[in-house]
């Protein structure tokens, strides 16, 4: 499971033409999110991302946080269902008023949600 996050995210990183990615309820979990989320940091041609009900949790939410104040191009966020706190939210949202001034699309709803 954390290999094929691995070789996936290794494989998008210098990628300039992927524009949408959509790894939803692909039960990633945190340790699978650091990968992924590192290589978005390094990858400015993904306009879309959907993370949704991979249980992230909040030490996944904070390596995106991160990884967005280097991503300036994402335009929508899809991260429902990934069990993040409050705190980590409200992080995610500085980072994303602070370091990005493009995104139009966020969908959180349910984001406690540990399905």
């Amino acid at each position: 499971e954390y290999g094929g996050w691995q070789a996936l995210s290794a494989s998008l990183k210098d990628s300039k033409t992927l524009r949408s990615l959509n790894v939803s309820w692909c039960a990633g979990g945190p340790e699978c999110a650091q990968p992924l989320f590192d290589m978005l940091s390094k990858n400015n041609s993904i306009t879309c991302l959907n993370v949704s009900g991979n249980a992230i949790l909040d030490e996944g939410g904070v390596v995106l946080a991160r990884s967005l104040s280097f991503n300036s191009k994402l335009e929508s966020l899809y991260i429902s269902n990934n069990g993040l706190g409050a705190k980590t939210f409200h992080t995610l949202l500085q980072v994303l008023n602070k370091h990005n001034k493009k995104l139009s699309t966020l969908n959180f709803l349910n984001i406690s949600n540990h399905h």
